[in-house]
């Protein structure tokens, strides 16, 4: 897929953008597959998340991390030329890959509050971040599709405080949008875009992949990331 300058254009002025149909419904069943595998193995090698339901009875699976290594079909989405080169058509920076994660919003399950990604002290690490989101369903606003900022005046700098949640007063004269997709569509929003999701109120599970890529000269950025997560949780 070829990006036009409007587009580009589109993400320098507000931080993100939405790619209607970037993959094919063979390559979308081929990654579900692939979630689905993940969902059900028992290897401690991967990081499993849980969070209680809206109704406080059940433990639901809401993420998944750390499986670059461990599928190979998604190692090959996250290493692919194909999104190699729509990075540097945004950007014109060479970027590599930061954290690998799935967000699982299961039936009856809680919202994500308002944050800008980088409040997870990630400027540590980078100042420059990406986020491939990939929807593996249909998003809207009775799911928990994504909610954006698309004011674009707050995509340069962190408004809130790390670890805590952003609330609407910190930002400068916000917009917030749903942004739903359909199988195949992406959307792109860097490390300081302010973002959130509603809850899931339907009787199916809303699943995404989120690939985050940083500029940084270390390529061991990843792995240090990620032990210490590991160290502190």
């Amino acid at each position: 897929m070829k990006i036009s300058s409007s587009e580009i254009k589109y993400f320098e002025k507000y931080g993100f953008l939405k790619l209607k149909n970037f993959y094919s419904n063979k390559e979308i069943s081929s990654f579900k597959n692939e979630v689905n595998a993940l969902k059900e193995s028992k290897s401690k090698k991967i990081a499993k998340y849980y969070q209680l339901n809206l109704s406080g009875n059940k433990n639901d699976l809401h993420r998944i991390e750390y499986f670059y290594s461990h599928s190979k079909v998604l190692k090959n989405l996250i290493d692919s030329k194909k999104v190699a080169k729509l990075l540097f058509s945004l950007t014109k920076k060479k970027y590599i890959l930061f954290k690998e994660k799935i967000n699982i919003k299961p039936a009856n399950s809680r919202e994500d509050r308002l944050h800008q990604d980088v409040q997870g002290d990630w400027m540590k690490y980078s100042k420059n971040f990406i986020t491939l989101t990939i929807s593996l369903v249909k998003t809207h606003n009775k799911n928990g599709n994504l909610i954006i900022d698309a004011s674009g005046h707050n995509k340069d700098q962190i408004r809130g405080k790390m670890f805590e949640v952003l609330k609407s007063k910190q930002l400068k004269k916000p917009k917030f949008k749903n942004q739903p997709t359909k199988p195949g569509d992406i959307l792109l929003f860097n490390g300081y875009t302010p973002h959130k999701s509603t809850k899931n109120l339907t009787n199916k599970s809303r699943d995404q992949i989120y690939i985050t890529y940083c500029e940084t000269k270390n390529k061991n950025t990843r792995q240090i990331y990620f032990k210490e997560k590991f160290s502190n949780s």
